[in-house]
């Protein structure tokens, strides 16, 4: 893929020719290359109201130690989906409406939460209805 400098992709038919030389470096102008992830977070939890199960899509800003959990409405965590290493990237974790002891959870509202490396955090809400 090859990026202009305004940002769009250039989609030209044909092939492309590129030559670097020895004393090319990198150029940081502070701006983050279209598509990238600059910050974890949440993406989306479909479907969302469910039953009996829902997948949470996230997005991992960098490599480096993740958890996401869900809690209930006064904060209790009542799940562990994911806590461990991540990759950078996009992943999905799936909840099926049990808690960490494999027990169902009744219907209500339920809180995911996206801790990363570096201290990012970020919330969704999800509604179980039986």
């Amino acid at each position: 893929m090859v990026w202009r400098t305004d940002g769009t992709t250039a989609a030209a038919a044909g092939g492309w020719r590129v030559t670097v030389g020895q004393d090319v470096t990198g150029i940081d102008d502070g701006e983050p290359v279209p598509g990238a992830v600059v910050a974890s977070r949440l993406v989306a939890a479909t479907p969302n109201p469910f039953n009996p199960s829902t997948e949470v899509a996230y997005e991992v800003a960098r490599a480096g130690r993740c958890a996401l959990t869900v809690h209930d409405v006064r904060g209790r965590q009542i799940r562990t989906l994911f806590d461990g290493e991540a990759p950078a990237g996009r992943r999905v974790a799936e909840w099926n409406g049990l808690d960490d002891a494999g027990k169902r959870v009744p219907s209500g509202i339920y809180m995911v939460r996206l801790r990363s490396a570096g201290g990012g955090e970020d919330l969704l809400k999800l509604t179980l209805v039986k």
